[in-house]
């Protein structure tokens, strides 16, 4: 792992909603929890359980 990687003081672990402001395809809702697009994963996880892999149908097509 590079030294850049690493988290200092100078250096903190982003929070949430800077997490959330890098990747538009994500939101947060205050009923459902974290969401891709429209679907709250939450009801992935609970469908599929844990660990599932998740992407975006309409990401996808935007990248074509």
């Amino acid at each position: 792992m590079p030294a850049s990687a690493l988290r200092t003081a100078d250096n903190p672990d982003p929070t949430p909603a800077e997490l959330l402001a890098a990747r538009p395809h994500l939101s947060m809702h205050a009923m459902d929890g974290l969401l891709l697009g429209d679907v709250p994963l939450a009801a992935v996880a609970d469908a599929l359980g844990t660990p599932t892999w998740v992407y975006s149908a309409d990401l996808m097509r935007a990248r074509l």
